[in-house]
C-alpha cells in the first residue's frame, strides 16, 4: 500500500493491489502504520439509493480525519478544505470511488465530506480518528456556490438537515475560528466565593513570560492595539467584558464573562479592543513574551496594511 497525493495539501489516495481470481477479489483497505501519529478507534457504514447526497459534514470541534472505502456500488466523493490558516481554504478535491477502486480516500481533520450516490444503491466504510460529537456536527451547504463543487446531479435527494441547516463558507469559517481562539478552564464553586486553578503547562495555551492584571468599570474600553510577536491569553475574573479582535481572517466579537469557563486566545499581529460591559471587572492576561515597547502596533491603519501582506 502507498500514498498518492491530490491537488490539495493533506487528502491522498491510499493505493492498495487487487488480488483478483474466477471467486473474486481481495484487497487491503487499511494498515495502522501507514498514516503517522494518527489513530482510528471509530468505524461506521452507510447506506445510500441512487442520487442520494450527504453531506458536506464536519464537526467544529473534535474534527474527525476519516479513511473512504466504497465497498458497493459508486461514489461522486468531494472533500472542502476549511483548515482556517490553508492557503486553500475553501477549496475541495473531488473523485470518482466505486467498489472496483484500487484505492480508498484519506481526508484529514479540518475538511467537510459529502458524496452523492451515482449507481443503483452504495455502501461506504468510514474509519474515523475521533468520535461523533452531536454537539458540534454541522452541514456545510452542498450548492454554496463559494465552494464551485461540479456535482455529477443538479437534485439530489437530500436529509431534512443537509436541505435546510446547511452553513454557508463564511459561516462556517466563522464559527471555527471562534471556537480555535478559545481555550476552557475550569471554576471550582461554593457559598464561600470560587477557586480558578490555572497551571502553566496544562490549561494555559501558551508557554507564559508575563502575567497581568486589569481592571475596569462598565463602557471602560482598554487595549485598542496589536502586537508583533506577543501571543496574549485572556480569562475573566469577575464581571464580564467584550473583546473585539481582527487579524487576517476578519473581525470577530467574543463574550466573556466569570462565568464562561474559557479564555480567549490571541495570536501576534492581532488587533484587540477590551469593552468591559459591567461594574468593576477583572481580567487576568497570560503573554508568551516580556514587556516590549517595540512589539506594540497602535496605528490601525499600519496594522490593516500589515495583516493585507499575509
Amino acid at each position: 500500500m502507498k500514498l498518492l497525493k491530490t491537488k490539495i495539501d493533506g487528502p491522498c489516495l491510499i493505493k492498495t493491489t487487487i488480488f483478483s481470481d474466477k471467486r473474486g477479489y481481495l484487497k487491503e483497505t487499511f494498515k495502522n502504520n501507514l498514516i503517522d501519529k494518527i489513530n482510528f478507534p471509530f468505524d461506521l457504514m452507510s447506506y445510500s439509493k441512487k442520487n442520494v447526497l450527504r453531506g458536506l459534514h464536519l464537526q467544529t470541534k473534535n474534527s474527525q480525519a476519516k479513511i473512504i472505502t466504497v465497498t458497493h456500488g459508486k461514489i461522486f466523493d468531494v472533500a472542502v478544505d476549511l483548515r482556517p490558516n490553508s492557503k486553500t481554504f475553501g477549496e475541495h478535491v473531488s473523485l470518482i470511488i466505486s467498489d472496483k477502486s484500487d484505492f480508498s480516500f484519506y481526508i484529514p481533520d479540518g475538511f467537510a465530506h459529502g458524496f452523492v450516490c451515482l449507481s443503483s444503491e452504495c455502501t461506504i466504510n468510514y474509519k474515523c480518528s475521533d468520535y461523533r460529537n452531536k454537539k458540534f456536527e454541522r452541514t456545510l451547504a452542498w450548492n454554496d456556490k463559494n465552494l464551485k463543487i461540479k456535482w455529477p446531479i443538479k437534485n439530489p435527494i437530500l436529509s431534512k438537515k443537509d436541505d435546510l441547516f446547511g452553513l454557508s463558507l463564511i459561516e462556517i469559517k466563522k464559527e471555527i475560528l471562534e471556537i480555535q481562539n478559545e481555550k476552557s478552564y475550569e471554576i471550582f464553586k461554593n457559598k464561600s466565593g470560587y477557586l480558578i486553578p490555572f497551571s502553566l503547562n496544562n490549561n494555559i495555551p501558551i508557554k507564559t513570560k508575563r502575567i497581568f492584571i486589569i481592571n475596569g468599570n462598565k463602557n471602560f474600553v482598554r487595549a485598542d492595539h496589536a502586537h508583533y510577536k506577543c501571543s496574549q491569553y485572556f480569562v475573566v475574573l469577575s464581571g464580564s467584558v467584550e473583546i473585539e479582535h481582527e487579524d487576517f481572517n476578519g473581525k470577530r466579537i467574543t463574550k466573556l464573562n466569570s462565568n464562561s469557563k474559557k479564555g480567549l486566545f490571541l495570536k501576534p499581529k492581532t488587533w484587540c479592543k477590551v469593552k468591559f460591559k459591567s461594574k468593576n471587572s477583572i481580567i487576568i492576561v497570560f503573554c508568551d513574551r516580556e514587556y516590549e515597547f517595540s512589539d506594540y502596533i497602535e496605528n490601525y491603519k499600519y496594522f490593516k496594511e500589515i495583516i493585507k501582506k499575509k
